[in-house]
């Protein structure tokens, strides 16, 4: 129990250098709170890995990089992208279908 309540301290301690390191990789401000929890769940899972002889900080930001890289290869995966080809077929059904409901 006392190893969870100096966990948890130093967890959250630790929030403010969290976000500040998280919004330097992620490049996209509007995420970096999502990600910020994602990584605190991520870190709380990971905690019995922590080897409390060491610093705190310098681990948990390592766990942060890779939230933020794990973040970045889902957003890369989540993107819908369209050839050219597929654009213009969409474009002309798109005319089509507003031709078709103005005449």
């Amino acid at each position: 129990m006392e190893k969870d309540v100096t966990f948890i301290s130093q967890l959250t301690k630790a929030q403010f250098e969290l976000k500040v390191y998280i919004a330097a990789l992620a490049c996209d401000l509007q995420d970096v709170d999502d990600i910020l929890q994602e990584t605190n769940v991520y870190i709380w899972r990971k905690a019995d890995t922590y080897d409390s002889a060491r610093p705190f900080l310098p681990w948990a930001k390592a766990l942060a990089k890779y939230q933020v890289l794990r973040w970045r290869k889902d957003l890369e995966r989540d993107k819908l992208v369209l050839d050219e080809a597929a654009i213009e077929l969409l474009a002309d059904e798109a005319l089509s279908e507003v031709d078709h409901d103005v005449q």
